[in-house]
Parts: structure tokens; sequence; C-alpha cells
């Protein structure tokens, strides 16, 4: 589900993932790979897992900007 709000976007899935948490900077692992593969062709997705480091690395970056104001 995606709720899109004046000041945020906010993604949220009912299921569960398929690996732990702790694993997820690990690598990808598809539900659907047919689906996974048509959204990589069609350039919606990059099925290279780089999705949570970008997320970790950008809110290191902010945090650490929002410390030093």
């Amino acid at each position: 589900m995606i709720e899109i709000y004046a000041n945020r976007v906010e993604i949220s899935n009912p299921g569960k993932p398929i690996v732990p948490v702790e694993r997820f900077i690990d690598g990808y692992q598809s539900r659907n790979e047919k689906l996974t593969d048509l959204m990589r062709r069609m350039y919606i997705c990059e099925e290279r897992s780089s999705g949570v480091d970008r997320v970790v690395h950008t809110v290191e970056q902010v945090t650490i900007r929002d410390e030093m104001m």
C-alpha cells in the first residue's frame, strides 16, 4: 500500500519478508521472479538490492546534517 502525504510517502506491505530483517543488507530474494524480471526490463526496478543500503545511507546523512545544525 502506498500513501502519499504533503510531507512524506509511506509504503507498507501486510506480508512478511521472506528473509529475516537482519539479513536485508545481504542481497535480494524475490517472491515472484517473473514479475521482478518484467519490472527490471521495464526499468521500474534494478534487482540489485541497493534500496536498503541507500535508505540507511540517506538516514545517516540526514541525521549527521541535523546534528550539525
